[in-house]
């Protein structure tokens, strides 16, 4: 979703799917810290990253690099988001 940059619907999906029980899960972490990053709610963002990192600690933006099946150009625009909610490479 976040290279559609639907970003008020990208929180709206990770809200309700993070309700579901266990699904605090790095992928929709992830959707959730861009889509505020780039709504301008750094809080919210760096809220959430940190909720990430008390549930995955190791969680880096290597592991995204790695795993998220992300464009290039997507994935430059999802990083820069995510290093703005303060998660490290």
């Amino acid at each position: 979703m976040p290279q559609l940059k639907r970003y008020e619907k990208a929180v709206e999906w990770a809200r309700k799917a993070a309700q579901v029980p266990d699904t605090l899960i790095p992928r929709i972490s992830v959707v959730k810290i861009s889509a505020l990053g780039h709504l301008g709610r750094r809080e919210e963002a760096r809220s959430v990253a940190d909720e990430l990192l008390g549930v995955k600690p190791d969680f880096t933006l290597d592991y995204v690099m790695q795993t998220f099946p992300f464009e290039v150009n997507d994935l430059d625009h999802l990083l820069e988001s995510l290093r703005r909610a303060g998660l490290s490479e």
